[in-house]
C-alpha cells in the first residue's frame, strides 16, 4: 500500500508543478485547468486521477490562485470592449467550459450592465447612418 500513496504522491507533485507554470503564465479558467490537469495526467497514463485534480483545483482556489468570478468580469469588459455583445460572450464563456448560471449570474451583475449599456451605444453610433431596422441588425449580429 505504500507504493499506492508514493505514487499518488508523485503524481500530485507533477500536476501541482504543472498547475503552477500554467497559471504562472497567464490567468485560467478553473475549468480550463481541469481539461489541461486531466491530459497531463492521461498522458503520463495515471487512471485514478479525477479525485486528486479536484483536490488540486480546491487548493489552488483557496490560496488564490483561481478565482473564476474576477477573470469572469475581466473577460466580459475585455469582451465588450470589442464591442461583442452578451449573446456572444456567453456562448464562448460556455465553450470554455463556464456553468451558464454562473455566467448569467456575471452578465447581469451590476457593474456590467453599465458597461454593456456603453458598449451598445457605442455600436449604435458607429452605425447611426442606418435605419432602425438595419440598426437592429447589426446590434443583433454583434450579439445584443
Amino acid at each position: 500500500m505504500p507504493e499506492f500513496s508514493q505514487k499518488n504522491n508523485d503524481l500530485r507533485g507533477q500536476l501541482l508543478k504543472y498547475a503552477g507554470f500554467l497559471l504562472n503564465r497567464r490567468a485560467y479558467f478553473s475549468a480550463q485547468i481541469r481539461k489541461k490537469l486531466t491530459e497531463k495526467a492521461s498522458h503520463l497514463e495515471e487512471s485514478d486521477h479525477r479525485e486528486l485534480i479536484d483536490e488540486i483545483i480546491i487548493e489552488l482556489e483557496k490560496a488564490k490562485y483561481l478565482n473564476d468570478d474576477y477573470l469572469l468580469a475581466g473577460y466580459i469588459r475585455q469582451k465588450l470592449s470589442k464591442l461583442q455583445g452578451p449573446k456572444i460572450i456567453f456562448f464562448k464563456l460556455k465553450e470554455l467550459g463556464l456553468k451558464p448560471e454562473q455566467i448569467n449570474r456575471a452578465l447581469k451583475s451590476d457593474d456590467l450592465a453599465e458597461s454593456i449599456e456603453q458598449a451598445k451605444q457605442k455600436l449604435a453610433n458607429k452605425y447611426a447612418g442606418l435605419d432602425s431596422y438595419q440598426l437592429k441588425g447589426k446590434l443583433y449580429q454583434r450579439g445584443f
